[in-house]
């Protein structure tokens, strides 16, 4: 990519995930001290959608609902959704879905207008629940019950490194804005990959962390042990769903990361994450010198700042870099190691 495209990129990322730090300014129900955020509320929509669907026997297609739902509070950014550069190819699947949504006359429109609706408090969910099985019921709202902690549950790494001054990113927010990652990277890639299969990977990625909880590399988990820990909590969160067996596909395609789709799925996952620091980083949200002891004493982490890492993103990139060795990624992470981002929101 060119620079002035990589710049596009990360303009149009930092712009498309600015709702993670815009909260409901009349919401009266604070938890842990937070006000919901847009963000958020995407995220609580998919895990409607996603419910629904598995319970209520619909004759819709999830994949595009769970897309649509994806792109359904960038009105609020305005600015970005019509300027994606110049592949007006893939503008016109991204733009007629904005669209189908607010117009709300397909099924799938419909329905994701529903979904935003249930996560709002607009419908009452009980409405629902009169006209189907009380075992459904109590299916879709145990699971639901469980999902919807991610929107309170911070993300383990602004813990650690002590990341201040800012709204801390739950990991509700986290699956949004990779999700945003994952359209802007498709849009730039000439990879045959299937961005609704990425979407819908991405929505339910981090289910296991209702359990199991953000494990890190610095946790002294092994990766092995993780994956284990992460397939035994998502069969316990969602064992019980008629459609089990096709949303755990997703989760255990994407922790493959065998498939193309998987692979660029987990590449968002990690790139999000990065820039998202590098933001806090050249922000001055954050610092290797404010971090927790646990962190500043690292073995892992003492490697990195021996190697040159000056920064919280620096430690951040340098450990992630060589997943995106000959990716389109890694233009982006070459690029933003020594580019200021944080007046890019």
């Amino acid at each position: 990519m060119y620079d002035y495209e990589i710049r596009n990129v990360l303009h149009a990322y930092y712009d498309m995930t600015t709702i993670k730090f815009m909260e409901h300014c009349d919401d009266i129900e604070i938890t842990n001290h937070r006000r919901k955020s847009f963000a958020e509320d995407v995220y609580g929509a998919q895990q409607w959608a996603w419910l629904l669907w598995s319970e209520c026997d619909l004759n819709i297609d999830i994949l595009r609902v769970n897309a649509m739902l994806s792109l359904s509070e960038l009105e609020k950014v305005g600015k970005t959704i019509v300027i994606l550069f110049n592949n007006w190819e893939k503008q016109k699947i991204m733009i007629p879905l904005i669209k189908e949504l607010n117009e709300g006359k397909t099924l799938e429109a419909s329905f994701a207008k529903l979904c935003k609706k249930l996560n709002s408090g607009e419908r009452d969910i009980c409405d629902i629940y009169k006209n189907m099985p009380d075992e459904q019921a109590k299916n879709i709202e145990r699971v639901y019950n469980m999902l919807d902690t991610l929107k309170v549950k911070i993300r383990q790494g602004i813990i650690n490194w002590n990341i201040t001054g800012i709204r801390r990113e739950s990991i509700a927010e986290h699956v949004y804005s990779t999700q945003q990652l994952a359209w802007l990277m498709w849009v730039v890639s000439k990879e045959d990959i299937d961005i609704f299969r990425i979407l819908a990977m991405l929505s339910i990625h981090e289910t296991e962390e209702i359990i199991i909880g953000d494990i890190t590399p610095y946790s002294g988990i092994s990766p092995e042990e993780k994956l284990r820990m992460g397939n035994e909590a998502v069969e316990k969160i969602l064992h019980g769903l008629r459609q089990y067996v096709k949303m755990h596909s997703f989760i255990k395609e994407f922790d493959a990361e065998k498939t193309s789709d998987a692979f660029f799925a987990h590449l968002c996952d990690k790139l999000d994450c990065d820039l998202a620091v590098k933001f806090y980083s050249d922000g001055g949200y954050c610092s290797i010198e404010n971090a927790t002891l646990g962190m500043k004493e690292n073995s892992e982490i003492q490697k990195f700042i021996s190697n040159g890492a000056k920064t919280v993103a620096d430690v951040f990139i340098m450990a992630d870099e060589h997943m995106y060795v000959n990716t389109i990624f890694k233009e982006i992470v070459d690029f933003v190691k020594d580019y200021n981002v944080s007046t890019m929101s």
